[in-house]
């Protein structure tokens, strides 16, 4: 961590510089989270259609919520050895999120799937500069006895607001549609497009203002590689980011199982929208309360322990 580090706590506990860019991805992440609630309603809705090989709509959305995902995985490692070459971090938080809150307006003139399939695949290469160039302005700005609280802090203020939107885009879903000033009519759906926008460039704003690059970055490999298996030792046995990467895989999937099949839950619970997101929110309280805490235990005991214990629980 950098000589000014110490100068920089706040009364988190952490370097002002995180909460800074905490507080500006807390704003964003309102907006992502809409579409983990939205986008299956949206596929299941007549305001979008076409035929894919005949699956079912529950397919499809669940196609929709993976292509992000699949598109940034692959995107990620290409991003953060771009980020590393150039020595700038603050660059990708911004384009991302510029990008990404184009994107959520585009969903409002999507029509057919196809629409959709592309455009999350667009969002997931473009969160995958925010998210590799975040996380290196987190470690960055952190030493060995500090890096898990920080961590846990800039992650629990991303989870308030990704805990947030749910809630936000199930009133405006149900509410909807809304007549604007001057009488023109937008349905449920193209009210949560255009708030998770404007969100997005809110939080480009606050990473402006907000958020410096650390004074200092790591010397960039000259050539790009993924370890799969580790030989330094005896024996062959996985690197250790590789099966962290795994482990966070199988964690992910979990987590994302509910959201590609609400119409059917809501569906089989009798519920509405909103009952689905405060059951999605339940999830993401949790994580939000007990990362800090968690965060700051490992940096006294640990990290192996707590993601053994955690993926056991889930």
């Amino acid at each position: 961590m950098d000589p000014e580090s110490s100068a920089s706590t706040s009364l988190l506990g952490v370097d002002r510089r995180v909460l800074a860019l905490a507080v500006a991805r807390m704003a964003d992440a309102v907006g992502n989270s809409f579409l983990i609630i939205v986008l299956p309603l949206y596929v299941a809705s007549d305001a979008v259609g076409g035929s894919v090989f005949g699956i079912p709509a529950s397919m499809v959305a669940g196609v929709v919520l993976a292509l992000f995902g699949i598109a940034s995985s692959i995107a990620q490692p290409l991003a953060g050895r771009l980020s590393d070459r150039m020595g700038r971090r603050k660059i990708f938080v911004i384009g991302g999120l510029v990008v990404l809150g184009a994107i959520n307006l585009a969903f409002t003139v999507a029509t057919v799937y196809w629409h959709l399939f592309v455009l999350r695949i667009l969002q997931g290469l473009a969160a995958a500069f925010t998210i590799t160039a975040s996380l290196a302005i987190v470690n960055e700005m952190s030493d060995s006895g500090s890096r898990g609280g920080n961590m846990g802090i800039y992650n629990s203020f991303r989870l308030i607001g990704f805990g947030a939107g749910p809630i936000l885009a199930s009133i405006l879903l149900e509410m909807g549609p809304f007549v604007l000033p001057g009488g023109m009519q937008i349905t449920g759906f193209e009210a949560t497009f255009g708030i998770a926008a404007g969100t997005a460039f809110l939080g480009t704003g606050l990473v402006g203002l907000l958020v410096q690059d650390p004074e200092a970055t790591d010397a960039a490999p000259r050539q790009l590689a993924i370890r799969v298996w580790d030989r330094s030792g005896t024996g062959w046995k996985l690197d250790t980011i590789f099966a962290l990467g795994l482990a966070t895989l199988v964690m992910a999937a979990c987590m994302a199982l509910l959201s590609a099949i609400e119409p059917e839950v809501n569906a089989r619970l009798g519920q509405g929208p909103f009952l689905f997101a405060v059951e999605f929110v339940a999830l993401i309280a949790a994580l939000a309360a007990v990362q800090p805490i968690v965060g700051r235990a490992s940096d006294r005991l640990g990290r192996k322990p707590f993601i053994l214990i955690g993926l056991l629980a889930l």
